[in-house]
């Protein structure tokens, strides 16, 4: 029906129309899971001058930790691959790309980097965070840093 190829050519109008000149958030996050501190942080400061709320980019953070937290346990567990895959949803190359993102990684650390930051997003809801963008660097630094170096202390 003619609707439908209406529709089709309002919706390329409309999609032809947004480009966009924003960083891609995944980049970041990237970054930050090959250790590159340079480039993440240059990431995270891209996000935010494209108009990325703080707490936006820290919720990235706390998604990319979660889904290493997740991943870890699960490996712990003894789970095969499908049954990751079969559990999460994830795809094969996502769950490929995570356990080399998990490398050097302990299921400690990132339970402490997820605590540091929920305490950050607490402490930045209530006002007790004055430089959250200083906060969020150190949060990027200490997920990039080695086990055995890095800082999840009270990253203010």
């Amino acid at each position: 029906p003619s609707w439908q190829a209406l529709r089709s050519r309002a919706s390329v109008e409309e999609y032809a129309g947004t480009d966009s000149n924003a960083p891609d958030h995944f980049a970041f996050l990237n970054a930050i899971a090959r250790r590159d501190i340079p480039l993440a942080l240059q990431g995270l400061h891209e996000q935010l001058a494209s108009g990325k709320e703080q707490l936006e980019l820290l919720g990235l953070m706390v998604w990319q930790v979660q889904r290493w937290l997740t991943l870890a346990h699960l490996l712990e567990c003894g789970s095969t691959r499908a049954q990751i895959e079969a559990s999460t949803g994830w795809k094969p190359w996502q769950v490929e790309r995570l356990s080399d993102e998990l490398r050097g990684r302990t299921v400690g650390a990132l339970r402490q980097a997820l605590e540091a930051c929920w305490k950050l997003d607490v402490d930045a809801k209530s006002g007790r965070t004055p430089r959250l963008t200083t906060a969020l660097e150190q949060v990027v630094v200490s997920l990039c840093l080695p086990v055995s170096s890095a800082v999840y202390s009270d990253a203010r």
